[in-house]
């Protein structure tokens, strides 16, 4: 962490940045001063907000991109403590699903469907990827006797999803935008 420091800092401002240190200790994203203007935007206002969500959402992509370029470098059991740790799965479950689900029905509040089916499109088709690998991963770890049973058992819900599916499409030209390629066969899953 690189230590950059504001010139004239309030009292506050030098109280908020000693609890932030506190509370990020071996934080390396960004500095503490960026991280201070994004989370307590009041006690550090900033003119130039837009440049900084932009500066850090790239960092962010490349972070993501640099993850991905030298992950598959590690050690199988580094790569297992990874995605198994709790960070990864609040990455997922407390940050990425749950603000695009806030979204989706924030807009429908606010009554701007086409926005929040655009949002729920998205968020639907990454639920619908996880739920493939999640299945796919389950049927790899079971005895091998019993792919076939949980692809069974896995169908009635399948169908069920592509019965929404054909039905969203049906009234989606009146009232609502469809989902495509709901739900899945067990055939995709390789059974």
């Amino acid at each position: 962490m690189t230590e950059r420091r504001l010139k004239g800092l309030t009292s506050l401002q030098e109280k908020e940045l000693d609890v932030i240190k506190k509370t990020f200790t071996g934080y390396e994203f960004t500095d503490y001063v960026t991280l201070a203007r994004l989370r307590q935007p009041k006690i550090f206002p900033y003119a130039k907000k837009n440049r900084l969500y932009k500066d850090v959402s790239e960092k962010i992509i490349r972070s993501w991109r640099d993850i991905g370029d030298f992950f598959h470098y590690l050690p199988e059991s580094y790569r297992k403590q990874i995605v198994a740790s709790r960070g990864f799965e609040s990455l997922f479950t407390t940050q990425i699903f749950s603000t695009l689900q806030n979204e989706v029905n924030k807009k429908r509040r606010q009554r701007k469907h086409k926005q929040a089916d655009v949002d729920e499109e998205t968020l639907f088709k990454l639920y619908q990827t996880f739920l493939r690998i999640g299945y796919r991963g389950l049927v790899s770890l079971m005895p091998s006797g019993f792919g076939y049973y949980l692809s069974d058992q896995m169908e009635p819900m399948m169908g069920l999803m592509r019965s929404i599916t054909a039905y969203n499409e049906r009234i989606g030209k009146r009232k609502r935008k469809s989902f495509k390629n709901i739900g899945f066969k067990s055939t995709e899953i390789g059974l």
